[in-house]
């Protein structure tokens, strides 16, 4: 799931009432000063404020500090976001690249209708040069007379879109119940440009337990959202917005390849 392209970084940080939790794996040193963990391995010293703003290891955005701390500790790999599930989310439009699988694509646009969360949502299929031109009732058709590929596809899907999100769906995968109620608050981060659910087999996301090594048929993959956190460690992948060095553009902290190992944050 992808937000918008933008030439410029946002002007806000995250947005009030975003919510972050120190991952498990986080350690606390020095009666809560010191915090060590992610990936690659960091040390972030907080200053007596931003220990009393991270009691009970989790921290609610109020105000332009408590975003700064957040965003620190996202991108540190030292916490995860610790979101609800969305209300609403009528601001995206599916978009389902295919060539020829059409009783996949009849098993996910029926997986889409059946969930209230994305059964009124606006659907573009992206028929890539199928011998038999696929059939998408209540959908909108997007054809190619010769087949360009599934990234050519996606983005004919993305053009047609009229909406500031969209949801790209493989036509051979089934979202599980409330997928999209679970990503899209993510994107609620201006600094986010996608976000992605772990893929599991099918008979393995059904049997509720999507820890799996083995890469099973692609007709038997599932999207299974779960709770988010490092891409290392997490069944939310999160993948950050990129804006060119200069002046206007990006904070420092996300114009730049990575990050020092050892940082203090004092919440100035």
């Amino acid at each position: 799931m992808s937000a918008p392209a933008s030439a410029a970084a946002p002007e806000g940080g995250l947005p009030a009432g975003f919510a972050v939790r120190l991952d498990p794996r986080t350690r606390l040193r020095e009666d809560g000063a010191v915090l060590l963990g992610g990936s690659p391995l960091r040390l972030l010293r907080l200053s007596p404020r931003g220990r009393g703003l991270l009691a009970g290891r989790r921290l609610v955005v109020r105000d332009a500090t408590t975003a700064a701390l957040a965003a620190r500790l996202l991108d540190a790999g030292l916490a995860f976001p610790d979101l609800g599930p969305a209300t609403a989310a009528d601001d995206v439009t599916v978009v389902i690249p295919v060539r020829d699988r059409a009783a996949a694509l009849a098993r996910l646009l029926a997986t889409v209708r059946g969930d209230p969360a994305t059964a009124g949502l606006p659907v573009v299929v992206v028929d890539d040069g199928s011998a038999v031109p696929v059939s998408a009732p209540g959908a909108e058709v997007v054809r190619h007379g010769t087949a360009r590929g599934p990234a050519a596809a996606r983005n004919a899907g993305l053009r047609a879109a009229g909406t500031p999100f969209v949801a790209f769906l493989d036509s051979d995968c089934v979202p599980c119940p409330g997928w999209l109620q679970r990503l899209r608050p993510h994107l609620d981060d201006p600094r986010l440009a996608l976000v992605a659910p772990r893929i599991v087999p099918l008979g393995v996301a059904a049997a509720g337990s999507p820890r799996t090594r083995r890469r099973p048929a692609p007709s038997t993959w599932a999207s299974t959202p779960r709770q988010s956190g490092p891409v290392r460690r997490s069944r939310t992948c999160r993948v950050r917005r990129c804006w060119p060095a200069g002046p206007r553009s990006a904070p420092a902290s996300t114009r730049r390849c990575g990050s020092p190992r050892t940082s203090t944050w004092s919440g100035g």
